[in-house]
């Protein structure tokens, strides 16, 4: 660093740039402004020692407190920050929490409508004649035909939904029933207000093959138009972007008692499928006319929500199927909706070798490979992930990793490892974390997990697995099956105390830890091939 203000005025106007905002120093400091001196100069020689800002977006104070050796080697703390700080992920000023940046961002349903539309499509009549697909595709003489509704293209989408999904549409055809998927042509974030059958438009796939547009009428029709030939069933994955009351309609076409609705999350009880207050904490599912509605974004339109989940679940009193006995007894207890029975179907378990982890996992020879999987979003606790490794950064006891389909975090203390789970890649989580020697996994989900694929894709994969102690399935499922790999801790301090002081070694040591794999399960599939009902009538088909 220059030893003199004007070598430093030409040093700093290279490197600091635009980081030095000359107006707000004299506005917020106007002793400088009477002055009338060279405000970036005066914070070179003096401004920075006599804790002034440069600009709103740095906190001179604050930058020197997180980096001792920024201090102690007595450079400007901007200066610093732009030649080398910012590369390393220091931060310029004290992060805002998490919990305002959600409450900040937090609109009602209906205002996230606009982000959604797409340009309407110019699909022409309704030409669709599921006979003729039928005949076309071979299957005139299938066994059954199962119609499954969920808000997207699982061909198309990643997620945990459409995985399930993809598992059963991959296991319906070897039985012999033909996988009929439709979704709504137009995305929405809520509940369709379209009743209209004639324009209300679906997206078809049929055994994995897209087929097109259809009006919810023409489908209507063209179902009914089997009854009689073999057995349809109706399964409900998810209702968003669809209307209740045009599902009762297909409901009543191949009977009530053939109607599946899936609790794979909590849409049927808010539009907040998770149940997050204003985005930011996790509610439990209060009555719509609660105080604690009254004060959600999502308050006023969960009234009408749930109304019309209400008068669909009277009008149909389908069968439910959960992932998880904890996500099926909260959701019985808090929606309290008619049902005619309910089952627990899990997506898929884990099998655990004899095998333990790589023996030098645990020991003191290598850095510990931490790592995040999956979507990282605050739900499932990004942030407190990113301030763990914030605060480790630099530290060789750990090595921090993003496993997930997208690079979220740019920082050069995170590498990211790309992942794609789908129908062709069912393990590749799995793969990918015992690919990356991944020794633990942190997942600090701020929800209520129904089931939590992440969790089983990391204890399988052999890394031991860090979670708060929350009111999901995290914790229950791997207890049960693997207890020497899971850690439970109820606050982010204690978090981030296992990692300052060493002792999440522990839980990581080799020891402690198996791999294993994942058998997934085919979902309804697995449901009708138990249900005594859909044995006869696939028999009599």
């Amino acid at each position: 660093m220059p030893e003199t203000v004007d070598h430093a005025y030409e040093y700093a106007r290279d490197v600091v740039g635009s980081l030095f905002d000359a107006n707000y120093y004299v506005e917020a400091y106007q002793d400088i402004r009477r002055a009338n001196v060279d405000p970036l100069g005066h914070y070179l020689g003096h401004g920075w020692r006599e804790g002034r800002n440069p600009s709103r977006n740095f906190d001179t104070s604050y930058y020197l407190a997180e980096n001792p050796d920024v201090r102690a080697c007595n450079e400007n703390p901007l200066v610093h920050f732009a030649r080398i700080g910012a590369a390393e992920g220091r931060r310029p000023m004290r992060p805002v929490p998490p919990e305002r940046i959600q409450i900040r961002n937090s609109r009602p349903p209906r205002e996230r409508v606009a982000d959604w539309l797409r340009p309407p499509s110019e699909a022409g009549p309704d030409s669709f004649d599921l006979g003729r697909c039928l005949e076309d595709f071979g299957v005139a003489d299938a066994a059954g035909l199962v119609l499954s509704l969920s808000h997207d293209e699982y061909t198309v989408t990643a997620g945990g939904v459409q995985n399930c999904i993809s598992d059963e549409a991959a296991m319906f055809p070897r039985m012999g029933v033909v996988y009929l998927h439709a979704c709504p042509a137009q995305p929405l974030p809520v509940l369709s207000g379209e009743l209209r059958t004639e324009t209300f438009r679906l997206l078809l796939t049929m055994n994995g093959t897209r087929l097109g547009e259809v009006t919810h009428a023409k489908l209507a029709a063209e179902l009914a138009s089997l009854q009689g030939r073999f057995p349809c069933w109706l399964v409900v994955h998810h209702m968003l972007g669809h209307s209740p009351e045009l599902i009762t309609a297909l409901a009543r076409i191949v009977g009530a008692d053939r109607t599946i609705v899936w609790t794979h999350d909590f849409f049927t009880l808010c539009p907040s499928w998770v149940l997050m207050r204003n985005d930011v904490a996790f509610c439990s599912a209060p009555g719509p006319a609660s105080g604690a509605c009254g004060i959600c974004c999502y308050g006023e339109e969960r009234k009408d929500h749930m109304q019309r989940m209400r008068s669909f679940f009277d009008a149909v009193a389908p069968a439910v199927l959960a992932p998880s006995i904890l996500a099926l007894d909260f959701w019985r207890e808090r929606g309290n909706l008619h049902h005619s029975r309910a089952s627990v179907m899990a997506p898929c378990r884990i099998v655990l070798g004899n095998h333990p982890g790589p023996e030098t996992v645990g020991g003191d020879d290598r850095a510990l490979h931490v790592a995040f999987i999956g979507s990282p979003n605050y739900f499932k606790g990004w942030h407190v992930f990113d301030e763990l490794a914030s605060r480790r950064r630099g530290d060789p006891r750990y090595r921090f990793y993003e496993l997930s389909s997208r690079r979220h975090s740019g920082l050069p203390y995170m590498r990211h490892v790309e992942v794609n789970v789908g129908p062709k890649n069912r393990a590749g989580m799995v793969d990918a974390i015992a690919e990356a020697a991944i020794d633990v996994v942190v997942l600090w989900s701020m929800c209520m997990e129904t089931f939590s694929f992440t969790a089983h894709e990391a204890v399988a994969a052999g890394a031991a697995l860090v979670t708060r102690r929350g009111p999901g399935n995290i914790v229950p499922a791997i207890s049960a099956v693997a207890p020497g790999q899971v850690c439970a801790l109820e606050r982010e301090e204690e978090l981030f105390e296992k990692f300052a002081s060493g002792r999440i070694r522990d839980l990581a040591a080799a020891e402690n830890r198996r791999r294993g794999t994942l058998v997934f399960g085919g979902h309804t599939a697995d449901y009708l091939r138990s249900s005594q009902q859909a044995r006869g009538a696939l028999a009599n088909a």
